[in-house]
């Protein structure tokens, strides 16, 4: 019996071998935060909402177009001047464009048009092989729909996915918070754990000593031979209570790991952690604590974005409800280059497209457009929609955010409750523990004197074995709520000291 209960000692002590890894608790929340899945996913997110938000300017690049073409066909004289009815001729064209464009922000869109033309044909009338050349400067300007001073109308899909990425970011932050409070339970659990498995040893051996004792007063004839049973029997619920105990430890452990994402490779090593639950007392007012986590909390930050981009979206149908006016217009220049002919028609100068550029360059055939378009629904009813959307928008938005200040009123108060009980548990389990402890040394006195049963001093033991493990107990939960209670302050990352990678 003495061997088996050395042997499970042995055993759990096995559980926190030499081969364990250390592991602090800043060490457990700094890798949480590098490696854990969920804070991945979120980092994933942050990197599509950018992608996204450069999406939105990418109408705004300018774009270079280039044309050519070439065509010819035959045809026949349409009138005498052409020629004779009975016989064809040939129209031959080749076309090079080149086009600038590009838009604004502010509703503005221009271009430079550059089209370089050559004609031929052999109709009579027809001055031979030619050249034109046409260089344009357009614009268009959104005068009322999609305009106006307010630059989130016409900017209205980026200012959006700006305030999307800022919210990914910040439901970032309020995973990693999150991870942190589930990371430090984990860590906590573990300790508590592994101390409940050393009470658990601590109660085998008083179990074995007691039954030690039993066997040396059974041999001097001072104890009946049936005491023994019971406390063989005890020794054997201790040695079970172990085994549970060793259980918790692992799977302790494994929730750690999962948390941690570390390797299925080194899932096989345990961990040891090395802080311990210290009580921190804490106590904070109410109204202090409750305006911290409104100034501090990443969910009010994401609030407050979602309420602009509510409001935006309102701006932007109102400008929906104008009518479309557009301002464009443009200014060329035109260039011609034909041969030239003598009196007997013959060519004493060819044509060129460098004739047509220095007619372009000296300005010698100007011209302008200017064009007013106006484009008006008269019910307009889908722009009417939209707006009346938006308006309920807005008002859900202000439903949300009341909701949101209510829960976390409601969060700081359970988060401050909790702090005060834990450490009212702490004080009080302490004062327990101590009387189990005095409790047990006399139980024992009385049981070296005949005072008291086997029964008796395994009841006690038991008790001061409870007594222990809710004491642990109560330091493990005042730890997680401290941690709950930064949480709903939003300052649980930065007290923590945490480096975001």
């Amino acid at each position: 019996m003495k061997l088996k209960g050395i042997f499970l000692c042995v055993i759990g002590l096995a559980v926190l071998g030499q081969d364990a890894k250390k592991l602090s608790l800043k060490e457990a929340l700094q890798a949480a935060v590098e490696n854990n899945l969920d804070v991945k996913l979120e980092k994933i997110n942050v990197d599509s909402r950018s992608i996204s938000l450069d999406l939105t300017r990418a109408g705004y690049e300018p774009s270079v177009s280039v044309e050519t073409s070439h065509s010819e066909f035959d045809a026949r004289p349409s009138n005498i001047f052409e020629g004779d009815a009975d016989k064809t001729f040939t129209n031959k064209s080749d076309d090079l464009n080149l086009t600038f464009r590009k838009s604004e922000d502010f509703g503005l869109g221009y271009s430079v048009r550059l089209t370089n033309g050559r004609d031929d044909s052999t109709s009579a009338t027809s001055f031979g092989e030619s050249y034109s050349s046409n260089l344009t400067l357009g614009f268009e300007q959104k005068l009322l729909k999609g305009f106006g001073f307010d630059p989130g109308v016409p900017r209205k899909d980026e200012y959006v996915a700006k305030g999307n990425l800022q919210i990914s970011k910040l439901d970032l932050e309020v995973r990693m918070a999150q991870v942190l409070v589930d990371t430090e339970n984990a860590y906590w659990d573990l300790v508590q754990a592994i101390d409940d498995l050393k009470v658990k040893e601590n109660s085998l051996k008083l179990a074995q000593q007691l039954y030690d004792q039993n066997k040396v007063k059974i041999e001097v004839g001072t104890l009946a031979p049936i005491e023994l049973v019971s406390a063989e029997a005890t020794v054997a619920s201790r040695e079970a209570d172990i085994v549970v105990a060793e259980n918790r430890v692992k799977a302790a452990e494994d929730r750690l790991k999962k948390i941690l994402n570390l390797p299925p490779a080194s899932w096989s090593q345990s961990i040891q952690p090395v802080d311990e639950p210290e009580f921190e007392l804490q106590q904070p007012g109410l109204q202090e604590a409750l305006d911290k986590a409104l100034r501090n909390r990443a969910e009010m930050r994401r609030s407050d974005i979602q309420n602009d981009n509510a409001n935006l979206e309102y701006r932007y149908q109102k400008n929906n409800l104008l009518p479309e006016l557009n301002l464009s217009g443009g200014y060329s220049w035109r260039g011609t280059s034909n041969p030239k002919f003598n009196m007997a028609g013959e060519v004493i100068e060819g044509s060129s497209l460098s004739d047509a550029y220095t007619q372009i360059t000296d300005r010698d055939l100007p011209g302008y457009n200017v064009a007013l378009n106006l484009v008006w629904t008269p019910f307009n009813k889908a722009a009417k929609l939209n707006l009346a959307r938006a308006e309920v928008a807005l008002k859900q938005r202000e439903v949300e955010d009341a909701q949101l200040r209510l829960n976390i009123l409601e969060e700081v108060r359970s988060a401050l409750r909790e702090l005060e009980s834990g450490a009212k548990s702490i004080v009080a389990n302490e004062k327990a523990r101590k009387f189990r402890e005095e409790n047990l040394k006399a139980e024992i006195q009385k049981f070296q004197n005949g005072l008291t049963t086997n029964f008796n001093v395994s009841q006690v033991q038991d008790e001061l074995a409870q007594a222990r493990s809710a004491e642990i107990a109560s330091r493990i939960a005042y730890r997680k709520a401290l941690a709950s209670y930064l949480k709903a302050l939003g300052t649980l990352i930065n007290e923590r000291n945490i480096i975001i990678p």
